[in-house]
């Protein structure tokens, strides 16, 4: 958990990151999410929110890409 520098006008509340890393099918790149929450206590469900996204994730070329 991180909390913000004493002299910064930022609210002064820890403040929850969780990360998920997601290598490209290519293996060159690698995709980060982040979810940040003051709600600390609910960590747990936060992870579960942030596996639920990362399900999601889909690594397709763009419309109009070059084949």
């Amino acid at each position: 958990m991180l909390c913000p520098a004493a002299n910064s006008s930022v609210p002064q509340l820890p403040l929850l990151q969780i990360h998920a890393h997601l290598p490209h099918p290519d293996c060159k790149r690698l995709a980060v999410l982040t979810l940040s929450t003051t709600a600390t206590a609910r960590r747990e469900e936060y992870r579960a929110i942030l596996r639920q996204v990362v399900e999601t994730v889909r690594f397709e070329k763009p419309l109009g890409a070059d084949s």
